[in-house]
Parts: C-alpha cells; structure tokens; sequence
C-alpha cells in the first residue's frame, strides 16, 4: 500500500535527520520545556479562570504542540510542512498577545461562530494590522516570517520551488511533487532551518513576556533567565552556519 511506503519512508528519513540533527536537538527540549515554564505560570486556579486566561492557556498549547509539529516535519524531510506549523505558531502567539492586552477580546474569540455577525466582529479585531501593529519591533519581524510561511505553505511557485521534478523521455515528460523537499538538501541548509524555527519561537516568547510584564501578578524572572541562556545557546549555533549558508532566520528577532 502507497501510505505504508510513505510511511516507511519517512522512518528512513527521520532517522537520518535525527542523526544529522543531534547537536541540534537538545536545544528543541530546550525550547519546549521554556513554553512548559511559560504555560505554568499562568495557568490559573478554578476559581481565578475567567475567559481571558482560558482562551491564553488554550492557544500557548498551540504555540507549543506547532513547534512539536514543525520540528517533526523537518526530522521527517518536509520543510514546507514545518513552515505551515510556524506560520500557526505565529498567528498563535500573535492572538494570545492581544488578548492578554485586551481581555474583553477573548469573549469575542469564544464566540466568533456563533452568529455572521460575530464572525464578522472577530475577523475584525483579530485582523493582521492588529495582530502584527507595525510599532512593536518583536511583532513587526515576526510579520515578516509569518509572511515568509505563508509564501511557503500556499499553492504558489514560492511553495512548489523545489517540490517539483520532471524527466523527459523520448515521447513524453513526466512530472511529479516530491514526498520529501529536504532529500538531498545539504545538511548545514537543514540546521539552518530547523534553527530558524526556533528563533521564531524564541521571538514569539519574547513578544509575550513584554506583554506580560504589563499585567500585574506575574513573576516571570527565573522564566527570563532560562530564555537568555537559551538564546546565547541558539546564538552560538546560529554563528557557526552563518559562513556557510544565508537562511531566513539570519535576522535575530
């Protein structure tokens, strides 16, 4: 069967990547145990939930659970898959942000299909110009790679640049969508890859730890030391690539 192939396939290719990737791979544990961290510390009691928190705690699990994806997508040889995770992550992370700026906000998002005009009233306060305001620096970048993912997960030329393959024959030219778009990448393309992913995450964090420190209640300085010893960590494997490859994620957020 074709999906059992698919499936074998990508067990080949997982565990290779995996291999190139170890020196890579424990700052993903990293990353994730920094979402965990940021999760438990707002995570509220029964009786202190209201709308807000819920609906904050609900889209970090996004956050968290699109990182998990993304870097899955790469071990398994789909970089374009790994994009669409991060353009969710983004957009996540961007939702949470306004809504823990604006809490009257997750009322609206709660509510969005219950009626037209609630879907309407949603689209309009969760828009990309409110999302992403363009005077916020940590947000401004992130709208750039969100654009970049976008660019990558449509049905576009940007998308299928590397996906595609043909053979000529005689009487014919077959072409076909390649399963796997990093076969064959060279692996410093790959680390660059899956390092941009993180420093994406990285910025989102970022983004959401200066609106947390505008709310009263949150003591996020032990949170805020592991991020920078994260960061000086990912700094230094970004530094080693930069000679050797121009990625997306050349641009610290």
């Amino acid at each position: 069967m074709l999906l059992d192939e698919i499936a074998e396939a990508e067990a080949q290719m997982y565990a290779g990547q995996r291999e190139l990737l170890k020196q890579e791979l424990p700052l993903v544990e990293h990353l994730v145990g920094l979402h965990q961290g940021l999760e438990g510390l707002v995570k509220p009691s029964e009786a202190e939930i209201t709308e807000a928190l819920a609906v904050t705690l609900a889209l970090l699990l996004v956050c968290r659970h699109r990182l998990l994806t993304a870097c899955l997508a790469l071990l398994r040889g789909s970089q374009s898959d790994a994009f669409t995770d991060t353009r969710l992550a983004i957009e996540s992370g961007a939702f949470v942000r306004r809504v823990l700026l604006h809490p009257h906000l997750a009322h609206t998002w709660l509510n969005a299909s219950d009626s037209s005009e609630n879907y309407r009233n949603y689209r309009e306060n969760f828009s990309s110009g409110k999302l992403f305001p363009k005077d916020n620096r940590y947000l401004r970048e992130l709208y750039v790679r969100y654009d970049y993912c976008s660019k990558q997960s449509h049905p576009s030329l940007h998308a299928l640049t590397g996906r595609l393959a043909s053979q000529a024959s005689s009487d014919a030219q077959t072409l076909r969508l390649l399963h796997f778009d990093l076969e064959g990448q060279p692996v410093h393309q790959v680390r660059a890859t899956l390092l941009w992913v993180l420093d994406t995450h990285l910025g989102i964090l970022k983004a959401l730890y200066e609106a947390f420190q505008k709310l009263p209640g949150f003591d996020f300085s032990e949170w805020a030391r592991r991020v920078a010893d994260f960061e000086s960590h990912l700094y230094y494997k970004k530094s080693l690539l930069k000679p050797l490859v121009d990625s997306p994620g050349d641009r610290d957020i």
